[in-house]
């Protein structure tokens, strides 16, 4: 096993690993992640049994008809499979989450999405084609909120990176501040350079946020390796 990967599962493990990796993009105004979890996640192989689990493997086929490929449609399942178990009308949570990619409360006030989509995104009368089309908005507007603290041209973006930054960006927004402005457009580079930053500053909570983002994007703990852009 390479050494990103033990370390990712050393510091998990050795943190008592809780969280199931969704911060629903919800902050305190510190930046800070303000997402309670639904289920205890104690290794990187819990992550993807939940992110991969039978509810969530149902979603792929409705984003691919809304016009994302088909890798896309897979990592946005398995965002679905982290945040809500592949149920798209939970609840709201306790800090006013709600849907299949579990929005946070004031994505209405940001322009994230219009109150009319809010208002029945955890509708269990939605079609899952409408469902579906109301999490790639929403999934696609994260992304241009992180694009934001990015170098350069986002333009020709790999789909599945812009997947991984948005992910990144609904746990923590300030994972894109708190070390200045993210040195590289690649999912891969800012995965490892995020990782390096959790490791430098003893920061469990970071591992496993882009732990979850490698699984949301790539289906596995460890992202495909890259130079620094």
């Amino acid at each position: 096993m390479d050494p990103v990967s033990l370390l990712i599962i050393a510091l998990i493990l050795g943190s008592g690993g809780s969280g199931d990796g969704g911060g629903g993009g919800t902050t305190s105004p510190d930046g800070s992640k303000g997402h309670v979890a639904r289920t205890h996640v104690a290794s990187p192989m819990d992550l993807i049994a939940r992110a991969t689990q039978p509810a969530a493997a149902a979603w792929p086929p409705f984003f691919v008809d809304v016009g994302e490929l088909p890798a896309v449609a897979d990592a946005l399942a398995r965002w679905a499979g982290l945040e809500s178990s592949g149920n798209a009308s939970l609840p709201d949570s306790v800090l006013g989450e709600r849907g299949l990619l579990q929005a946070g409360k004031q994505t209405v006030s940001e322009g994230g999405m219009t109150q009319a989509d809010w208002d029945v995104y955890a509708s269990p009368e939605l079609m899952p084609n409408q469902v579906a089309r109301i999490s790639d908005n929403y999934a696609q507007w994260l992304f241009t909120r992180a694009a934001k603290h990015l170098p350069g041209n986002t333009a020709n973006m790999i789909p599945t990176d812009r997947v991984w930054f948005a992910y990144q960006y609904h746990q923590r927004p300030a994972d894109f501040t708190q070390w200045g402005q993210l040195p590289t457009t690649s999912a891969a580079s800012a995965s490892a350079y995020l990782l390096g930053r959790a490791h430098l500053n003893n920061d469990a909570q970071l591992v496993k946020r882009v732990t979850a983002s490698n699984v949301v994007a790539w289906g596995t703990p460890d992202s495909p390796m890259a130079p620094m852009a």
